[in-house]
């Protein structure tokens, strides 16, 4: 189980990544500096989420296993939000730069892939 989820982690890791050279193109050849650069931030920030997510699952699952260690208290929920604060935050300060919608678009990003590459994973071991 756990490696499995370790392997999917980096597959949505890889593809996030890939997703964000391709806006760093889009950037480059578009007019929609201000929607593209939000969303650049977003999709950062969003992995970072990501990222706290997964050391937090590995450190609760590495837990369970050794039944004789306590669990431990986390703040996950609110290192998380507070990543999505520091996000918004940054958007309203520079307005000019990142559009808030595309922000808010960026930050679900991972949470919407995540979902999407788990159904085609699905669909490919079905076929």
């Amino acid at each position: 189980m756990h490696n499995s989820f370790t392997v999917f982690f980096k597959k949505v890791l890889l593809s996030t990544i890939i997703c964000m050279l391709v806006l760093v193109l889009l950037w480059s050849f578009l007019p929609y500096k201000k929607v593209i650069q939000g969303l650049f931030l977003g999709i950062s920030f969003s992995l970072i989420n990501a990222l706290i997510s997964y050391i937090k699952a590995v450190q609760i699952t590495s837990r369970a296993i050794d039944k004789g260690k306590r669990p431990t208290r986390s703040n996950g929920m609110l290192s998380r939000f507070t990543i999505v604060f520091i996000a918004v935050f940054i958007t309203i300060q520079y307005q000019d730069s990142f559009s808030l919608l595309a922000v808010v678009i960026g930050l679900v990003f991972i949470q919407l892939l995540a979902p999407l590459m788990a159904l085609l994973d699905s669909f490919k071991r079905q076929h």
